[in-house]
């Protein structure tokens, strides 16, 4: 419980601090798109990590083009577009969730009157609940992001994932709230942040933690993902790869005509290799081609 006296002084100290939150999640999207950036560089191997730039390879190959320059624009070019691939595949998740979760965090605590809490104990309480309440977001980029997402169509999946997300980052932020007042969570931090001397640190360092914490875990989900639908990947995305150009190295012409299918065999042979043994049976079986290289 406090006045707005006493809150007055601590509050004005966590406003100027916010910023931290924002370096830390800036961060962290940096070091993913640096990344895809070098990564990116052999993204004409079909293995596991080729995976987000068979899924753009204009993107990857304006990327790649951009790097060739050598200069310092270059260089940025080439980021930019790694960054564009990045929030179309693995950071997909963490954009949404961030968004908006920071965006209702900060009217909530910064905006909406709070007559029994300080803004810092307000702060921490949200905060430190969050890395409990947003547990289905990374259920939601683990089991739905590769299919629904990364696999899927505008008009279709990857509409319904990217509602799918939004609805789940909102019910766990209304979950929170639940949390934080009605179970008391909020009682139990001011408590304890009242019998520290460091109390305005606490909150100070709790967002941008709790921000890592959660981008960190997010990134990860959607990773693991793609990882182990990698090792299961289905026939239908070795049938893309194949007429999208990415075992040829012919993509379809303007007019949407498919005509990777005039690759020579050996090349198709190769590149096949790094898929399943299953799915390579049943690619082979579908065009008449033979497991013998």
């Amino acid at each position: 419980m406090s006045s707005q006296s006493q809150c007055r002084g601590d509050d004005f100290t966590l406003k100027e601090w916010t910023f931290l939150r924002y370096v830390v999640l800036s961060v962290m999207m940096l070091w993913r798109v640096v990344k895809i950036k070098e990564n990116g560089k052999t993204y004409q191997e079909a293995l596991e990590t080729s995976r987000p730039y068979r899924l753009h390879l204009s993107l990857t190959m304006q990327m790649n083009e951009s790097d060739q320059v050598g200069n310092v624009m270059g260089f940025v070019v080439g980021m930019f577009y790694a960054g564009c691939i990045f929030v179309q595949t693995e950071g997909v998740g963490l954009v949404i969730y961030f968004g908006l979760s920071a965006l209702m965090d900060n009217l909530h605590i910064f905006l909406v009157p709070h007559i029994e809490f300080c803004q810092y104990v307000t702060a921490v309480a949200l905060y430190s609940m969050a890395l409990v309440t947003f547990i289905p977001n990374c259920l939601v980029a683990y089991y739905l992001q590769s299919v629904w997402y990364d696999q899927g169509r505008w008009r279709g999946t990857k509409t319904v994932f990217v509602l799918v997300m939004v609805m789940a980052t909102v019910v766990s932020f209304l979950a929170r709230l639940y949390l934080v007042y009605d179970l008391r969570w909020a009682y139990l931090v001011s408590h304890l942040l009242q019998a520290t001397d460091y109390k305005v640190l606490i909150a100070i360092l709790t967002p941008p933690l709790v921000d890592g914490v959660q981008s960190f875990l997010l990134l990860s989900a959607s990773l693991k993902a793609n990882e182990d639908h990698s090792r299961g990947v289905s026939l239908e995305l070795v049938e893309r790869d194949f007429l999208s150009g990415v075992f040829t190295g012919i993509p379809e012409d303007e007019g949407g005509t498919k005509r990777a299918q005039s690759a020579p065999l050996p090349t198709l042979l190769q590149n096949r290799g790094s898929y399943p043994s299953s799915v390579q049976k049943k690619f082979a079986e579908r065009h008449s081609v033979s497991n013998a290289a």
